[in-house]
């Protein structure tokens, strides 16, 4: 399980880290790791309005 990470326009990115640790990064202002498109990307904390558990499609779940 990872988690999803929400701005406030609505958009979203996935990272792979589980909820309690984006919990302590969005609390100390670290960088959280996630991707975008395939790519790995480090998500500034002061973006995110709220982060939720998530679990991602897999190839076999057709995402």
């Amino acid at each position: 399980m990872g988690s999803r990470l929400v701005f406030v326009d609505g958009e979203w990115l996935a990272s792979d880290l589980p909820i309690e640790e984006v919990a302590a990064r969005l609390g100390e202002g670290r960088v959280i790791d996630a991707d975008r498109k395939g790519k790995r990307i480090a998500v500034n904390p002061a973006h995110v309005i709220y982060a939720e558990e998530w679990d991602r499609p897999t190839a076999a779940d057709g995402g």
